[in-house]
């Protein structure tokens, strides 16, 4: 099922090294998720944008059509190159080769950066981050097939309350599929193989050795389409996970899964065999347009496997092997002319049986996630375009990022010049973040909720972020500005400063500077 994907990235750094997602208004945590047709297994990966721009464009995202208008081939190349304050260097290239009927790529993305306190030095010569993605698909009239490899190195300085820890991730992903079309009918295979070598030095670390990782994961589909509005589909999906520390551990789950599908409906449910158990999934989503209104109410209720935090980490007594996750979410849109006002409701709550095994304390028992967002988009005023959002959430809740409101406002201007030879684009985007609480927050190096019991009500956030552009034909160049509020006072030697943080564990936030260079080629 295809559900709203509201991705909102909250950084520890303005690198994009490190931070965490809210994804449909909760954070993203001990889910799967891919990009690029990559799996990444969500046990300690949920941070995309730290593999760089690709992967960060391409979560959750369905893969282009591979047949193209052109019978001709065409190559694209490109490459991007950053460079800002505290030793920031960023560096991405790509090439593309498209035919009508295959299609290659290969990208690769390094990052170095120190931060501002000097707290991500590795104290070495290698990057922080290094990705190289590769991938080739080929199709006639009734087969495609394809690979894709991507292999992601981290090694970077983690600040600790004693010294510099370490953070050291390698993950290597492949994925191989094939589909097959029998006029009405599709079938498809998919393979994934997913290796992680992850190694902490850290206080929050609660293993000091280096953890071994290995999920497999098969797929097998049929797709029967009924007519050009339904179809229904079954499928069988077998997974393995073995994580090695100390010793070796072992978890092994089949799923089967059905769905029914029309242009306003959807309904799915699975069945999740572990062990001795058998566990059921279910969901349905309506999705309706009339007129100017674009609504549409969705249901799950799923299953997923208890975070080996809690079952290897930390070994708790009677702890369920899954934990289930009940959500809705809602949503109403009204688009006329140049104008678009939506609302989205969202309510994510897990099951209590999981989380009172593991904090006793009353006090601090799970609730429900609620977050009700208002956007309003327009571009009627002539040389502008102006977004304005409100979200409030509860705060206190392991879902949540201890913000209970955040008021966004983003207002851009687009102009030619030079008889149109040149467009210069000029953003700016103001954030307020109120009601901040660290009661509860991501731990970013188990990568599970926590509980803070040093808990304190945080000050509030005002950010502004600025960024103009030129471009050329395809050739661009950009100059960023974060923390714009910081960098005034800078520059005037006020007494006065606008730090901040979003993780108490981390220093804070300060200033940002940035000028890139972007390069598109053809041929």
């Amino acid at each position: 099922m295809i559900f709203a994907d509201s991705i909102e990235n909250i950084p520890f750094d303005w690198s994009g090294q490190f931070g965490f997602v809210s994804h449909n208004g909760t954070i993203l945590w001990n889910k799967d998720w891919s990009s690029n047709q990559l799996f990444f297994d969500g046990t300690w990966a949920i941070f995309p944008r730290m593999y760089g721009p690709v992967v960060d464009k391409g979560f959750n995202q369905p893969m282009d059509d591979l047949h193209h208008k052109k019978d001709s081939s065409n190559v694209k190349s490109n490459f991007k190159y950053d460079q800002g304050d505290y030793l920031l260097d960023r560096f991405s290239f790509g090439l593309d080769y498209k035919t009508n009927s295959r299609n290659a790529s290969l990208h690769g993305f390094k990052r170095s950066y120190v931060g501002n306190f000097n707290q991500y030095n590795n104290y070495s010569f290698q990057p922080q981050q290094q990705t190289y993605l590769i991938s080739y698909r080929s199709s006639n009239d009734k087969d495609t097939g394809g690979f894709s490899l991507g292999h992601f190195n981290t090694y970077s300085g983690l600040p600790d309350s004693t010294d510099n820890g370490i953070f050291d991730n390698r993950i290597t992903s492949t994925n191989i599929f094939w589909n097959r079309s029998y006029d009405k009918l599709d079938t498809r295979i998919t393979m994934d193989y997913f290796l992680q070598r992850y190694s902490v030095k850290h206080l929050l670390s609660e293993y000091l050795g280096t953890r071994f990782l290995t999920r497999s994961r098969y797929q097998g589909e049929i797709i029967w389409k009924i007519n050009d509005s339904k179809q229904t589909s079954i499928s069988i999906e077998s997974s393995n996970r073995s994580i090695r520390t100390d010793s070796l551990y072992n978890f092994h789950w089949n799923k089967l899964s059905f769905l029914y599908s029309t242009s306003v409906l959807n309904i799915y449910s699975s069945y999740l065999s572990y062990k001795n158990e058998f566990l059921l999934n279910y969901g349905m989503r309506l999705d309706k347009k009339v007129g100017i209104i674009h609504a549409y109410l969705d249901f799950r209720s799923n299953h997923y496997p208890t975070h080996p935090y809690y079952t290897i980490i930390n070994t708790f007594d009677n702890i369920p092997s899954h934990v289930n996750n009940i959500s809705v979410s809602g949503s109403i849109l009204l688009a006329y002319e140049n104008n678009q006002i939506s609302t989205t409701v969202v309510q994510s709550k897990d099951d209590n049986t999981f989380w009172e095994t593991i904090i006793s304390d009353s006090i601090h028992k799970i609730k429900a996630h609620r977050m009700i967002d208002l956007n309003y988009k327009t571009s009627s005023i002539p040389f502008l375009s102006i977004e304005a959002n409100y979200r409030l959430q509860e705060p206190m809740t392991f879902y949540s990022d201890g913000i209970g409101s955040w008021i966004r406002l983003k207002i851009g201007s687009s102009l030619n010049l030079f008889n149109d030879y040149m467009l210069v684009d000029a953003n700016i985007d103001f954030n307020r973040l109120e009601d901040r609480h660290n009661s509860s927050l991501i731990n970013f190096v188990e990568m599970v909720p926590m509980v803070n019991y040093e808990k304190n009500n945080l000050t509030p956030i005002d950010v502004i972020n600025a960024k103009i552009s030129a471009h050329v034909s395809t050739f661009t160049i950009s100059y960023e500005w974060f923390n714009l509020n910081e960098i005034v006072l800078a520059s005037m030697s006020s007494v006065k400063n606008n730090f901040f943080k979003i993780n108490p564990f981390l220093p804070s936030l300060g200033r940002q500077v940035n000028l890139s260079i972007d390069w598109q080629f053809q041929d």
